[in-house]
């Protein structure tokens, strides 16, 4: 039997134009699992989660983020939110007690006169983590998009952080051969060094083959069961060379979708001098490391799935 515990006080900016919301929670649920069987429902009190929530950080926040959009760029929707934690485990090993606090925005930006929609993911620790600079870039993007774009032969393109760290979940899940110079392994962050089970997060190389079951655990609610996955990826390559790519690739104009063994990806992109464009591309995950040219060593980290670390990142994309 496993029984886990989690008390937590959040508050949640939402702006869908022109409404806006200000939502304080406090969220107190229990899990238990035996085997196969998993139940979930609230727990009593909240009483000794202690630490409060600023939502004036919030609300100024979401004002830089509308003062980075302009016009004729719009914000379609903006979710912002900040939570802390206290998690209690107990198993048969005994019994483990942790706290944590995460935020997360995202912000969906639209360009009506292409109908070019691109969305942005960004996370940490706290309010500091939020590079609005992410979003001032792919919004001054979306304000010159021209066109649509194809090309069959690969181009050097450059991720910008938060699109190389979008890719990384489904590559991770798919375990595709590795290129030599490339690889991809779990890192521990220094603010959650922990699980959903609050185990410590190994440091692992997933490069290499792994016969046994994964050692972490992902939590992302107390609702359902928690997940054996990698967290907080981080890729490794060859350093970046000396002349940069024409093409930046700065967001994703949509979801990744994942079909058939295929990453596929709409990606906003500026080329130098020019205005922007949108490029569809698809890749199996062996192929999107295959392509990989330099990886920058400065990272940071986005809460894609259950965590990864985005670098920029060169390679050589065609279009699908």
């Amino acid at each position: 039997m496993i029984r886990y515990v989690k008390r937590g006080r959040s508050a949640r900016f939402e702006l869908n134009p022109p409404d806006e919301t200000l939502i304080e929670l406090e969220e107190c649920g229990i899990a238990e699992s035996d085997g196969p069987v998993f139940a979930a429902g609230q727990w009593d009190s909240c009483d000794d989660v202690m630490t409060s929530i600023d939502s004036r950080e919030l609300r100024r926040i979401a004002a830089a983020v509308r003062q980075a959009v302009v016009s004729p760029v719009t914000i379609e929707r903006l979710t912002l939110a900040d939570g802390v934690a206290s998690h209690r485990v107990e198993d048969e090993s005994g019994i483990r007690i942790w706290d944590e606090r995460q935020v997360r925005l995202f912000v969906s930006l639209l360009d009506p006169a292409h109908a070019t929609r691109i969305e942005l993911l960004l996370g940490g620790t706290s309010l500091r983590d939020i590079d609005l600079t992410e979003i001032g870039v792919a919004a001054d993007a979306l304000t010159r998009v021209a066109s649509s774009e194809e090309w069959r032969e690969p181009r050097r393109v450059r991720l910008r952080p938060a699109v190389a760290a979008a890719l990384l979940p489904p590559i991770a899940r798919a375990h595709p051969p590795f290129p030599h110079g490339v690889r991809l392994r779990q890192e521990r962050r220094s603010a959650l060094v922990r699980d959903g089970m609050g185990r410590p997060i190994e440091e692992i190389d997933l490069t290499d083959a792994r016969e046994t079951a994964w050692p972490n655990w992902f939590r992302p609610s107390y609702r359902f069961p928690p997940l054996q996955t990698p967290m907080h990826l981080r890729l490794d390559g060859p350093d970046l060379a000396d002349d940069a790519p024409p093409i930046e690739a700065v967001a994703l104009a949509g979801p990744l979708s994942i079909a058939r063994d295929r990453i596929g990806a709409r990606l906003l992109c500026v080329e130098r001098d020019r205005a922007a464009f949108t490029l569809k591309v698809s890749c199996s995950p062996a192929e999107w490391l295959e392509r990989i040219e330099g990886v920058g060593r400065e990272a940071r980290w986005y809460p894609y799935h259950a965590g990864s670390w985005g670098a920029v990142t060169d390679a050589e994309i065609s279009a699908w």
